[in-house]
């Protein structure tokens, strides 16, 4: 037996995108800002924070991201990468 799942490529973007902010949101402080600057690009504003920091947060927010693995019905799943 062969089981075949569709799944569109608008949900997969658009749970990426929700999974992405989360993870982000999830490592920056309350002081800091997360906001979208283009169609798949995202920028951080870190008060008050020097370029190593900086790099460490950056490697934190891909770290986190490229662990998630995303649900999707009917029962598939997408790994995500950075």
């Amino acid at each position: 037996m062969i089981g075949i799942a569709y799944v569109p490529l608008a949900m997969v973007k658009e749970r990426t995108e929700l999974s992405f902010k989360s993870t982000a949101m999830g490592c920056l402080r309350k002081q800091d800002v997360l906001g979208r600057i283009g169609g798949e690009e995202f920028s951080c504003l870190l008060v008050a924070t020097d370029e190593a920091d900086a790099v460490q947060m950056a490697e934190r927010i891909r770290q986190g991201f490229s662990e998630l693995t995303m649900l999707m019905s009917p029962g598939g799943s997408v790994q995500a990468s950075a």
